[in-house]
Formats: structure tokens, C-alpha cells, sequence
């Protein structure tokens, strides 16, 4: 019978009851999350389903009791898988099903609790007497659906997934049992003893067997607690220079112990709404301490780029606002082979603001160095009496957690100068007008009197260059940049718009609101008809061969484009007969065979003719 109650008793390190919302009606998921011991664990004892009571806080009494098949399993990690031990190996045991809270049932003011009940806890246990006839209570609490006429939404916190780790006798260590929830309530973390509950080795509803309540005997609260071996107690759960302490805000555990076992401890977590308590979670869970290989800390150090002297914690290091101010990190560790892992942590500006230029790296002992360094946004918001404040985290690769370091920095950059940069052009006015297949030129200049890093660019008001042909690079430099622009509008462009307003945009690097400064230029391609509309050729002309405007020309006639072409140009006599005719733009008619009088010509570009008289005169 020893052998039989001890196979029954080596299996669960810990977990806890889970209720979360599904966003449907009165349906939630209600969850029992079981932690099994993979090594001493007998596999006999893994429940394919378990059972758990809900109760009336006001009259203790049973309200209901739910069956939860098993689900999912899945090994719970290392920190670090290199430092699994052989001696220490857990699986996440999940029990799930989706349940209804009837609004009619559960609406007393004082709320609800959930148990599941069960034996045992591994027999190694050293905290607390016979841990192997000891079974455990897994306790939640939670608000009723329903309140005077109002509905009550509500999730219970839920605890990460633990890590697999054990801890090192005589070091620091520290296990996050953080929760979060749903509801965004208010969350408090304080230590209580582990409920043993009325389950134990010979209890057979409740022990070994593999269906514990199957014959209905489910207890209500207040359960039996678990009674403290010699020297501990829910003050010193694990004893040791610094115990076991779980902080109130966080959950995160901490302790530092002096002697080797195995131990078990509970974390209350209770939600608060308004103030007022909704709801809790009890957690139970055990730890294995062993005397682990020394392992030493890395150190971290900081300094300015170039400088000898390392930073001194409660020191403000003051950047010049040159270049990108950069603060560099020297990270040691005195074992070899470390991994070393470097984090910043922004304390009161955004992280975005900052790069980490090395984050990792292996050291070879006391005289090998990881080198990182810290650059800065230069246009954090920030004063000399307000100084940007930097948590940096040294961390290496040791077992079971990491060792660290870490560093307080207090930085001040100096401001860069605020004086506006400039941007000309060559245009005159920055204003011109011309014609579909001309081609236009001019320069645009940015320049920064405090010769600072420039940025140009061009943005059109209403279209892209590009797609309109536009040829303008944008561009950065220090102090000054000048880039030329150019077009040649086509028909296709300017046929259903001929004015383009461009903007030339010049930005420093500055943190002024003053950094930018804009030049426009308005261009307009100009109409052929209104063209040729005020196109005003010569109306007389001497043909006396006295050297003076003896001929018929017109050397400013308007260009060709894509749309209208130079044809021809026909002279007509006052009786309508031609005279002469010519199909090149640069004609010249002497009239020398003809009479004084007047004359008429057509000026032909295709799709428009051009009308006219002149005069020849003797």
C-alpha cells in the first residue's frame, strides 16, 4: 500500500483555474491549467477529465459543477533550454470546456468561487509537513453576471506560462508571474499559504483515483491549508538572506535562498474595479533549488565616443548637437564564452528615439569586451534640468536565468541652431509662360547658414512632376545644394491644364519649428490661338533697294508644337490672284515684279491660318 500511495503522489508541481469571456450571451471558457511533474510524474496520474465546483460566496452552497475534458499539453521552456536539467522537466496540462452563467442564477451581490480539488503534491517537498499526503485546491473568485437589473462583464486574470527554471542556492532569482486582463481591472499580488483541502492519499474521491468528485463530494471553503515544516511559514516560504517575495504591483517573484529543496508557495492575485474588488485567482506552484556552477555577473560601463573616462551613475553626460550623438557601452563578464545580450530601456521618451547599434555578442573572460553603442534622435524634447533617462540591461547566457547588469544613464543633448535654411531659383519672378515643346531651365538653391544637413524637394500643387515630365532630383547635403530643373511640356501634358504651381522645399536637420522654408514657381503653357493673337508681323515693306526693309519677312513667326506645324505662307494680290508662295518658315519676297498696293497673306499652321496685310511701298 506504501508503494501505491506513493506512485499517487509525485505528479502535480501547481496551476490554476482560468474564466474568460467570450463576447457571446452569458458563454464563458472555463479553464483548468494543471503543471505535471515529467520526471517523478506517474503518467496513471494525468486525469483525462476533471471536475470543478462553482459555489455561493454568501452561503457556501454548490451551485453547480462542471466537467472539463482534457485539451492540450505542451512542455513548459527553460529561460534558457541549455540550462535544462535532468532533475527538473514540467508539462502544461490544459482542462477546457465553454460554460454558461445563467443571468438568473448568478446575480448575488457578494460573487462566486470555483475549486477543483486534488492529490498530491511530490513527497520531496521540504516546506511543509508530509507534502505527500497533501492534495491541493485550485480557487478562483468572481462577480456575479447580473447586479440590480445591470450586467456585469467580467474575465479573471490569467497567468502567463510559467518558465521551467529552477534556482541556484546563495544567487538572486526572480520568476514573472505577472497576469494580465482582459477588462483592463486593476491587479494586486500578495503571497498565501498553499490549501491543502480535503483531498489526500486515502480520500479517494478526491485522491488517487483517476475521476476525483466523480461520486459528487465536492467541498465547499473555507478549505485546510497546508501545515509550515520548521522555519518557514507565508512570510519565509523559502528561507534564506532575502526570502521569498512576490511585489504587490508586478507579481514578479523574488528570492535568495541558502539551502537546496524543492518548495511550494501560492500567489493571491486579486482584480479591482472602481476600487472595489471584483474578483481573484490563487496560483500554486513549486521551485527547485540546487547548487548550481558559479556563475558571475557581466559589468557595463559608459562613456562619450572617444572620451577615457567611463560614466558614474547620477552624472549627466552633456552631447554636442555635431553629427549623431552616440554614447558608447563596454560590457565585461569574467567566465568565458558568454553570451551577452545588451537592452536600452527609454524611461521618460520613446524609445524610437534611440538605436542600439550591437545588441549581442561573446566574450572570452575578464579581458575580452562587448562593445555597443547608443545613438539619439537629436529632437527629443528634453532640458539640462530634465535630462532623457536611459535603463541599460546587461544580461548573460548563465544558468538557470541570466545574470545582469544594470546601468542608470542621464543624457542631455544640446540643441541644434534654429536658423531657418533658404531656397532660391534662377527664374526670374519665378514666374514664366511658355509653349508645348519648348524647353524651359533654371536652377533651384537651398543653403542653411548654420551649415547644417539640407533636404530639397519638389512637390507639384495638384499632379507629380513626373508624370507630367518634369526632370528635378531631390537631394540632401551639407550647408548648400543646387539642382537644376527642366521640362518641355507636351501636348498631352497641357491639354487639360496649362498652369502648373511647383513648391521647392528646403528642410534642415534641425528641431525648430522654423526648419523649413518654400519657394514657388508658377508656370504656364501658353494657348497657340491667344499666341498667334497678338502676334503682330510687319505691315510694309520698301523694295527701292536702298538696303532698308527692301523685302517681305517675318523672322519672329510663332514656333512650331505639337499641335500646330508651320505649313506654308501664300500672298494674294487685291484681286485675289497669288503672288508668291513659300513652305519654309524663313521665305523672303522681294515684290520687285509687282505694283505698290496692298497685299494679303494667309499663314497656314495646319489646323489655324493666320491672317494679314502689308504694304508695298515705293
Amino acid at each position: 500500500m506504501v508503494a501505491t500511495l506513493a506512485a499517487w503522489a509525485t505528479h502535480i508541481v501547481g496551476g490554476e483555474l482560468n474564466l474568460q469571456y467570450t463576447n457571446q450571451g452569458y458563454r464563458f471558457v472555463l479553464s483548468v491549467n494543471l503543471y505535471f511533474d515529467d520526471i517523478n510524474g506517474e503518467q496513471d496520474a494525468e486525469d483525462e477529465e476533471v471536475f470543478v465546483a462553482v459555489f455561493s460566496k454568501r452561503s457556501n452552497r454548490r451551485v453547480a459543477t462542471f466537467t472539463l475534458p482534457r485539451v492540450a499539453s505542451a512542455q513548459v521552456n527553460y529561460t534558457n533550454a541549455a540550462c535544462s536539467n535532468g532533475r527538473l522537466q514540467t508539462r502544461q496540462i490544459q482542462y477546457s470546456t465553454e460554460i454558461i452563467l445563467d443571468a438568473n442564477i448568478y446575480n448575488e451581490a457578494e460573487g462566486y468561487y470555483f475549486s477543483w480539488e486534488r492529490c498530491c503534491r511530490n513527497e520531496s517537498i521540504v516546506n511543509i509537513t508530509n507534502p505527500g499526503d497533501n492534495g491541493m485546491v485550485f480557487y478562483m473568485e468572481f462577480p456575479a453576471v447580473m447586479l440590480t437589473g445591470n450586467r456585469v462583464v467580467n474575465s479573471s486574470p490569467a497567468f502567463p506560462m510559467p518558465k521551467g527554471d529552477y534556482a541556484c542556492v546563495n544567487e538572486p532569482f526572480y520568476f514573472d508571474f505577472g497576469a494580465t486582463d482582459a477588462d483592463g481591472d486593476q491587479l494586486k499580488y500578495s503571497l498565501i499559504t498553499p490549501k491543502r483541502g480535503t483531498s489526500n492519499a486515502r480520500n479517494t474521491p478526491f485522491g488517487p483515483g483517476p475521476h476525483p468528485g466523480v461520486r459528487g463530494q465536492f467541498y465547499p471553503a473555507p478549505y485546510p491549508i497546508v501545515s509550515w515544516a520548521n522555519g518557514f511559514s507565508v512570510a519565509n516560504m523559502i528561507a534564506g538572506p532575502q526570502p521569498l517575495q512576490v511585489n504587490a504591483t508586478t507579481g514578479q517573484i523574488t528570492f535568495t535562498t541558502n539551502r537546496v529543496g524543492l518548495y511550494v508557495f501560492s500567489v493571491l492575485c486579486e482584480e479591482y474595479r472602481n476600487g472595489e474588488k471584483i474578483g481573484a485567482v490563487q496560483r500554486d506552484f513549486q521551485l527547485l533549488v540546487i547548487d548550481c556552477p558559479k556563475n558571475d555577473a557581466p559589468v557595463i560601463l559608459a562613456k562619450e565616443v572617444n572620451a577615457l573616462a567611463v560614466y558614474q551613475e547620477g552624472e549627466t553626460i552633456s552631447l554636442s548637437y555635431g553629427g549623431q550623438p552616440c554614447i558608447d557601452l563596454l560590457v565585461t563578464d569574467p567566465n568565458r564564452n558568454s553570451t551577452l545580450h545588451v537592452a536600452v530601456n527609454a524611461l521618460n521618451f520613446s524609445g524610437q528615439d534611440i538605436t542600439v547599434l550591437t545588441s549581442q555578442g561573446v566574450v572570452n573572460g575578464a579581458a575580452d569586451t562587448l562593445r555597443s553603442r547608443i545613438c539619439f534622435n537629436t529632437c527629443i524634447a528634453h532640458t539640462k534640468e530634465d535630462p532623457l533617462l536611459l535603463q541599460v540591461i546587461a544580461s548573460d547566457n548563465g544558468c538557470p536565468i541570466p545574470k545582469r547588469d544594470t546601468l542608470l544613464l542621464r543624457v542631455y543633448i544640446e540643441p541644434v541652431p534654429t536658423n531657418a535654411p533658404q531656397v532660391t531659383t534662377t527664374l526670374v519672378s519665378n514666374v514664366a509662360t511658355i509653349q508645348a515643346g519648348q524647353t524651359i531651365r533654371f536652377d533651384v538653391i537651398a543653403s542653411d547658414p548654420d551649415n547644417d544637413l539640407i533636404n530639397l524637394y519638389a512637390l507639384g500643387v495638384g499632379f507629380s512632376l513626373t508624370e507630367a515630365g518634369m526632370e528635378f532630383v531631390n537631394s540632401s547635403g551639407l550647408g548648400k545644394i543646387m539642382q537644376p530643373f527642366t521640362w518641355t511640356p507636351g501636348c498631352e501634358v497641357t491639354e487639360n491644364n496649362s498652369a502648373f504651381v511647383i513648391h521647392f522645399i528646403t528642410e534642415d536637420n534641425s528641431c525648430s519649428p522654423n526648419r523649413f522654408d518654400t519657394v514657388t514657381v508658377n508656370l504656364e503653357v501658353e494657348n497657340f490661338e491667344l499666341l498667334l493673337s497678338r502676334f503682330t508681323p510687319p505691315n510694309v515693306f520698301t523694295p527701292n533697294e536702298d538696303g532698308t526693309n527692301d523685302t517681305f519677312v517675318i523672322p519672329d513667326l510663332p514656333p512650331d508644337n505639337c499641335q500646330y506645324t508651320f505649313k506654308s505662307i501664300e500672298i494674294y494680290n487685291r484681286w485675289g490672284r497669288p503672288v508668291y508662295t513659300a513652305y519654309e518658315r524663313e521665305f523672303t519676297w522681294s515684290g520687285q515684279e509687282y505694283p505698290t498696293g496692298s497685299y494679303f497673306y494667309l499663314i497656314n499652321y495646319g489646323a489655324t491660318v493666320f491672317k494679314g496685310t502689308v504694304s508695298l511701298l515705293r
